[in-house]
């Protein structure tokens, strides 16, 4: 990924991002493999992430695509894998969340 991204300028980059934020959820798997750390967040914060696409982007290298995977709601077998998350960051807040969706009313 870090090649691919030294050839991109900081408006390719924006670009990338403008269409990911625009692009329909059946075609987000494209733009989660991006090699642009800001790409693959504005997919990884947007609620309509296809469940494959999810699963991708919970094991994207960047704790922040996680964490927001997390934010922007994972399905329940996602937020349960990233509670064993080598982040302590992210494996805390999917742990809560885990058992907030486990026990609501608490």
């Amino acid at each position: 990924m870090a090649d691919s991204m030294r050839s991109m300028t900081p408006a390719a980059i924006t670009q990338r991002a403008r269409e990911a934020t625009e692009a329909s959820a059946e075609s987000l798997a494209q733009y989660a493999v991006d090699p642009a750390l800001p790409v693959r967040m504005v997919v990884a914060q947007r609620t309509d992430i296809p469940e494959q696409v999810c699963r991708r982007l919970a094991q994207d290298p960047a704790p922040e695509v996680r964490a927001s995977v997390l934010v922007a709601g994972a399905p329940l077998p996602v937020l349960r894998e990233l509670t064993f998350d080598h982040h302590p960051g992210v494996a805390n807040v999917a742990r809560h969340m885990y058992a907030s969706t486990l026990a609501p009313d608490r």
